[in-house]
């Protein structure tokens, strides 16, 4: 039985950490990663996959999920996840996936070294090797990606960059031969199927209506991890004020929050360089590269290079913390 005053019933549901059993409308992605990863189950080598979409479409959920399920039906095969925003580096990659197969690694370890235990893997062990690097795109270098489909291990590559990888040269294209596999942004039908799902097992009965979870839909553009946290966030508001439904008014705040911490949530990953560029930005009104560049330098001992500056810059504009205007010559960067 439900309290009369409560609106939420299970909050852990609501929260960003949580994987349902059953991820609604992306049953065809989900049958050809299936199809993909399988073989590893009976000790054959799997078919290299990229998956991309826009932010908040179940991407990392469902690759997550699906390795897992895999891992603990199949003896014979060990997944390993990356995010490579954190582990953007060869080395750093190495390092994390040697660190999860319970490889020792030493603090001094060079990279000639890691290499050696990491194509060694598979030869020490009767385990098929899969690995996930989320954000991809974030990788310095794409070296690392031949180095894992050289030694044998198979690769889930996860980016909102349809992009990601047609920069690779050829000799690491050849050897990837990844299957795409894409996930579009959510229509509003299927964003509100969503969001009902999750205040079904979330909320107390009737707590929000069909029309107020499409509402929520619209406002979230097509991103189930914003949608998600609104939907969390209208719900405690609610609840607060002792109403047993959630309202529109509850709807319209909960959704500026959801924008504040998710905004948060992305600068909190930025490294302190990262974090020095983005204030000169917002402390300008308009500024080029060059000027941000020579603020910058003269505020860190030890700056980075210039095109590592500009590299940051596209990032910025990706995470919708910037925008830019003019074209690549006279082009000038100004905080959203």
């Amino acid at each position: 039985m439900f309290d009369e005053n409560v609106v939420i019933a299970n909050e852990s549901i609501l929260l960003e950490s949580h994987s349902p059993e059953d991820i609604i409308h992306r049953e065809g992605q989900k049958q050809v990663l299936i199809e993909c990863v399988k073989p590893a189950s009976s000790g054959k080598r799997i078919r290299n996959v990229f998956i991309y979409g826009p932010p908040g479409t179940g991407k990392t959920l469902m690759t997550k999920w699906i390795l897992s399920e895999l891992e603990k039906g199949a003896n014979r095969v060990k997944t390993i996840y990356v995010n490579c925003w954190s582990r953007s580096t060869s080395y750093n990659v190495l390092g994390e996936i040697l660190q999860q197969a319970e490889i020792f690694v030493s603090p001094r370890e060079s990279m000639v070294s890691m290499i050696r235990k990491f194509e060694n893997l598979s030869k020490q062990t009767d385990k098929k090797f899969i690995i996930a690097l989320d954000e991809v795109d974030q990788l310095e270098s794409n070296e690392v990606l031949y180095d894992i489909s050289r030694s044998g291990s198979g690769l889930v590559c996860i980016s909102n960059n349809p992009y990601a990888l047609s920069n690779v040269d050829d000799r690491i294209k050849s050897s990837l031969q990844v299957e795409g596999i894409e996930f579009p942004a959510y229509s509003i039908d299927q964003m509100a199927d969503i969001i009902g799902q999750r205040a079904k097992y979330a909320l107390a009965p009737n707590a929000i209506t069909r029309d107020d979870t499409k509402v929520i839909a619209r406002m979230c553009n097509g991103d189930a991890r914003v949608g998600i946290e609104m939907l969390r966030k209208a719900a405690l508001m609610a609840e607060n004020e002792n109403k047993k439904k959630i309202s529109a008014d509850h709807i319209k705040k909960a959704f500026n929050e959801a924008k504040f911490m998710r905004k948060n949530k992305v600068e909190a990953r930025l490294n302190e360089d990262e974090m020095e560029i983005l204030k000169i930005i917002r402390s300008a009104n308009k500024i080029n590269a060059s000027g941000i560049y020579e603020q910058y330098s003269k505020k860190v001992s030890s700056p980075v290079t210039e095109r590592a500056v500009r590299k940051y810059l596209k990032k910025f504009a990706k995470l919708g913390l910037i925008k830019h205007e003019g074209d690549v010559r006279w082009r000038e960067y100004l905080a959203v």
